[in-house]
């Protein structure tokens, strides 16, 4: 999925010949064939088995996960510490 969105024809070839699953969903819904359809990509269509692409209104559902950290901790020797401070 991640190489469909980026449009890396060499690393979805690579993929395919290894065995790679094109059916698998994603958490948020997603499939490969989707996304190709959704950022219109008619060649990975292809190459994901469809036979007759066009240009396919597909919405594209993505999860974004923000990390936000709550503290900082750090350990070193504390002579260096007091130097850097």
């Amino acid at each position: 999925m991640h190489a469909v969105e980026r449009n890396e024809k060499r690393v979805i070839a690579a993929l395919l010949l290894a065995g790679a699953t094109i059916d698998t969903v994603s958490a948020d819904g997603m499939t490969a064939l989707r996304l190709a359809r959704g950022w219109q990509r008619q060649n990975v269509q292809f190459m994901l088995g469809e036979r007759h692409v066009g240009l396919d209104d597909v919405t594209i559902a993505r999860t974004v996960v923000r990390v936000v950290p709550t503290g900082v901790r750090l350990i070193s020797d504390p002579r260096r510490l007091r130097l850097r401070a």
